[in-house]
């Protein structure tokens, strides 16, 4: 065989071998596309989920702050739809080469405020000052943490992906944080913890061989409701409520024969607003 057709045989292998290797790179490229496609269209559907149920949660706690008797958690709508909005801004303005860096910037200002408004407002929210550092604490924790993906997201993943996932990142912690803030207010509730036996006769004075008739219940009170916001009284007259949620009576018993007193309770929940109202009476003998 001459050099020649040597060299051509060389030639012709090579050129072979070039064209399979191009052949499954193009394959790998076009596979790598169906994934990455598949990828961008399942972070798309989940976010756009997520995103849609944290804008119905902050549509409903708008409604339910519409109530005067929640004026003391406007600190946390303000805080609340405020980020919320900032958050909208960013992906509206998304770009792909700073997208990572005013995320964890919007982090950092959502956690600062967060902060802020727990430590200026939380009196007002019935959280007192350990509590409310506790939820800070919790809130900056959670910061750091997402930094900390955000920084660690490959540069070798595809440039949308990388968008993606920042926006999953950022969107976890902003969902976490806001819902937080929106419990505050929603989930404060009046724990009755004290209970005692209520012995309601329906006189206090009997003959031989008449019947006693009584309704026996559980009374129940809570340590954390305010006496300022109990009213009892007794035929018009307010009774000082202790710390067991009960209160002492005295009046003289009055002329002979039958008497009545007409008893009520105003019970108003400092969290909710609302006000529950009962009513009764004791009717005695006086010999």
């Amino acid at each position: 065989m001459s050099l020649r057709y040597a060299l051509a045989l060389v030639v012709l292998i090579l050129a072979q071998f070039c064209t399979i290797y191009a052949w499954q790179q193009y394959e790998r490229n076009e596979e790598l596309t169906v994934i990455t496609s598949s990828l961008l269209a399942a972070h798309e559907m989940a976010i756009t989920g997520q995103e849609e149920l944290l804008e119905a949660d902050i549509r409903s706690y708008e409604e339910l702050m519409k109530d005067d008797t929640k004026a003391r958690f406007l600190p946390l709508l303000r805080f609340v739809t405020e980020n919320h909005a900032a958050y909208q801004a960013l992906i509206n303005g998304e770009d792909e080469h700073s997208f990572r860096e005013e995320s964890i910037a919007l982090i950092e200002t959502v956690s600062a405020d967060y902060e802020a408004m727990m430590m200026t407002h939380h009196g007002s929210m019935d959280l007192n000052e350990e509590e409310a550092k506790i939820k800070c604490n919790r809130t900056m924790e959670f910061a750091a943490e997402s930094r900390a993906q955000l920084g660690a997201i490959s540069q070798d993943l595809h440039p949308a992906l990388q968008c993606d996932v920042v926006r999953i990142i950022t969107l976890n912690y902003l969902q976490k944080t806001l819902f937080d803030a929106m419990a505050t207010s929603s989930d404060r509730a009046i724990i009755f913890d004290q209970f005692f036996p209520v012995f309601m006769a329906d006189r206090c004075a009997y003959e031989r061989g008449d019947s006693l008739n009584a309704r026996v219940a559980v009374g129940s009170y809570s340590n954390s409701l305010d006496p300022a916001n109990v009213k009892l009284t007794v035929d018009g007259q307010e009774l000082k409520i202790g710390p067991d949620g009960t209160a002492r009576f005295k009046a003289p018993a009055g002329r002979r024969g039958e008497h009545s007193l007409e008893t009520k309770v105003v019970v108003s929940n400092p969290l909710t607003g609302e006000v529950k109202i009962g009513a009764g009476s004791f009717s005695y003998r006086v010999e």
